[in-house]
């Protein structure tokens, strides 16, 4: 609950949402899972400053296809373009290459050190070798828009519970998941 509340709290300035996430997946990979409250503002915090400038750089990159989706859309719901497959796949390829990235490029930013273009690169590379995770953490990460937009009264009447498990509870499941990933291409020590 804490963790959330800190996420959401560090995020309400959307410059600070790519730190902010960056430091919610630090936090959560954490090895020793019964942090005392103290300790947990303190790695949260820790996080946070220790990536602010690569974490903000790399939101703001993403926010080329943003804008690129947002713009796509209102000419597609606008009637400025024909109504054809083609028109869907322009559409479909910015949203695809957002969303690829945004599923990696933060845990990734968390777990290793490596310049923006190459934070860039391996989330795509693992995006794509890694397709089933890939759409598992498509789908939870999209759970809350989609709740919001097609079940509307139930995301109100839930709101609290969004508010105080949702991020940092998706963000756990989601480390659980990339550290499979992750895990493969750390080194392991040779033995003996």
């Amino acid at each position: 609950i804490i963790l959330n509340l800190l996420y959401i709290i560090t995020s309400i300035p959307i410059i600070t949402l790519g730190a902010s996430t960056t430091a919610l997946y630090a936090v959560m990979k954490s090895p020793d899972e019964n942090v005392y409250s103290s300790s947990l503002f303190k790695n949260y915090f820790r996080a946070f400053f220790k990536n602010f400038r690569k974490s903000t750089v790399l939101f703001l990159i993403l926010l080329i296809p943003a804008a690129v989706i947002l713009v796509n859309l209102y000419i597609l719901l606008a009637g400025l373009m024909e109504d054809s497959i083609i028109s869907y796949i322009l559409c479909a390829i910015p949203i695809v290459v957002f969303i690829f990235a945004w599923n990696y490029v933060f845990p990734l930013t968390a777990k290793f050190e490596n310049t923006v273009r190459g934070t860039f690169a391996n989330a795509f590379v693992l995006s794509v070798a890694h397709l089933p995770t890939t759409i598992v953490l498509t789908v939870l990460n999209l759970l809350p828009l989609a709740v919001f937009f097609f079940f509307t009264n139930f995301f109100y009447k839930t709101l609290m519970i969004w508010v105080l498990l949702a991020f940092s509870l998706i963000a756990k499941i989601n480390s659980l998941l990339l550290k499979r990933v992750f895990d493969r291409y750390i080194p392991q020590p040779a033995e003996d």
